[in-house]
């Protein structure tokens, strides 16, 4: 089943995200994977302009495979119109089609190369659909939204996007649930909302240093296993279509998230 179908049909999504990794070896993530339960993964791009393996081919090998939909990140921080097209056209002669347009994140202060940004995620999303009606593809695309920031100016940037022709809505983490029922009433589209599923302390303070205040650290005060299950539960009152749980190569833990909830 597609992604779009499954989003017709089903109640609630868990979406899990993947990290490809750096050398060109995919055998040990699908092994990881592979008994997860998940109903879709949704696979980055080399976040912060740390370079990893093209999201490209893990989720070609996920489809092939496993024979569960994915979600390729797409980001116009590393390419021009020259190759957004491109890997557009390799993207769906490998039976990848659902594409979550994004601008992309600044690079990070290690990484030395120049960035592109010569679209951003709202002209990217126009020109996917562009090329879906002019090479007869048919692209699937969402939008990425970040509940973090100002939320009014947020929900507008989203509706834009939505008016530009994405199809769905995939958030950063948010633990706010006032927050994120707020912004679920004011989008027409689906919307998956990010969770962070840390078990080590130490991980979560080293992203909280990178992105400060993205995880509530309070919640290494009480048992992680049940309080996980708790924010699912509450997320799924909200209304949203499903979430995007990102575990950092932690999939049993994961697993045994989605079954207990």
């Amino acid at each position: 089943m597609d992604l779009q179908q499954l989003i017709k049909e089903e109640d609630f999504l868990y979406i899990v995200e993947l990290e490809p990794p750096k050398r060109p070896v995919l055998d040990e993530i699908l092994e990881g994977i592979k008994d997860l339960n998940a109903d879709a993964f949704n696979v980055v791009d080399s976040p912060l302009g740390i370079s990893l393996m093209n999201p490209m081919a893990l989720c070609h090998k996920i489809e092939h495979n496993l024979g569960t939909p994915t979600i390729m990140h797409f980001t116009c921080r590393d390419r021009n119109l020259v190759e957004i097209k491109a890997d557009l056209m390799a993207a769906r002669a490998l039976e990848v089609k659902n594409i979550l347009a994004l601008t992309g994140d600044k690079l990070h202060e290690s990484v030395k190369a120049k960035p592109v940004f010569e679209f951003s995620s709202l002209g990217l999303i126009k020109l996917i659909k562009e090329i879906n009606v002019k090479r007869e593809t048919d692209f699937f695309v969402g939008c990425g939204a970040n509940l973090n920031a100002d939320l009014n100016v947020e929900i507008k940037r989203t509706n834009d996007k939505i008016e530009a022709g994405a199809e769905f809505v995939m958030t950063q983490p948010c633990y706010d649930m006032r927050t994120i029922e707020k912004f679920v009433q004011s989008i027409d589209k689906p919307v998956f909302i990010g969770m962070l599923t840390f078990y080590s302390k130490e991980e979560a303070e080293k992203l909280n240093n990178l992105i400060p205040g993205i995880f509530p650290m309070a919640i290494f005060e009480e048992n992680l296993d049940e309080e996980y299950v708790r924010i699912v539960s509450e997320i799924r009152e909200t209304g949203v279509k499903g979430i995007n749980i990102m575990p950092f190569g932690n999939f049993e833990k994961t697993k045994n998230l989605i079954q207990n909830v």
